[in-house]
Formats: C-alpha cells, structure tokens, sequence
C-alpha cells in the first residue's frame, strides 16, 4: 500500500524563515520543499527499531503480552492451555527486566531487548537457551 505520509507542515527558523516540508515516518525521510518525487532536497533519518514488549507479541498466534504504564504485565497462551501468567517489567533500563509468575510452573525473570524485539527468559542474552522472539511493530 501507500506509505504513511504526515500532510505538508510548515517549520520557521529565526533567522531563514518558513520552510514547508513533507514527512514519511514509514521510512524516516523528510523531503523539504516539495513532496517526494518532486525535490531533491531531502533528509533520512533512521527507522525506530525500539518495539514495546506488548507490541513485540501482537501477531503472535501463540501468545499475548500486555504491559500497561505501571509497569504491569501480563502473558496470555493463546492455545489457553496454559493459565495467563503475570508480573512486573522495568522499562528504564535497557536490556528491560522483569519477572512473570505462571501459576502452573514458576515465576521466571527475564530480559527484554526492545532492538531485538526478544525476550530472554531465566537469563540474559549469551546464558540461557529460552528465548521467545517477537517483531517490531
């Protein structure tokens, strides 16, 4: 489909005036002048990669994951086989840490990395072998 576009903007500086420009956040580029195809004058920035955990998770077909602002969360095994587990995740420190009681087992800790979209469980990256992995959004 059509890539995501902000509507034309307008920015001023002090000391060059207005400049209208054109934003597509889907690949990071702001074209300025003119909308894309129709001016050379452009910027690429970088792509946010940083995916929310619960965001990570949201085309599972195996699992969900929700965590709320406080720090709250909560695993859902799709197959409902399992009893929902819940926790808590620390999301101000990179790797994000946290724990998740699952009634019918234990309570694991693990590691989030939000650039890997990857939750490692009992372990942080390089020391354990259960690794769930997620997308970025």
């Amino acid at each position: 489909g059509e890539p995501t576009r902000v509507p034309q903007a307008v920015v001023s500086t002090q000391s060059t005036g207005p400049f209208t420009f054109f934003y597509y956040p889907d690949e990071a580029v702001i074209y300025w002048g003119a909308d894309k195809g129709s001016t050379e004058k452009f910027w690429e920035g970088v792509k946010n990669l940083w995916t929310d955990i619960d965001d990570a998770f949201e085309e599972s077909d195996k699992v969900e994951v929700s965590a709320d602002c406080n720090g709250d969360i909560g695993i859902k095994f799709q197959d409902g086989l399992r009893p929902a587990g819940a926790g808590w995740v620390n999301r101000g420190n990179y790797p994000q840490t946290g724990a998740v009681n699952f009634p019918d087992d234990r309570t694991f800790s693990f590691f989030y990395y939000p650039d890997e979209a990857k939750i490692y469980w009992d372990g942080d990256k390089g020391s354990t072998q259960n690794i769930w992995t997620g997308s970025h959004a």
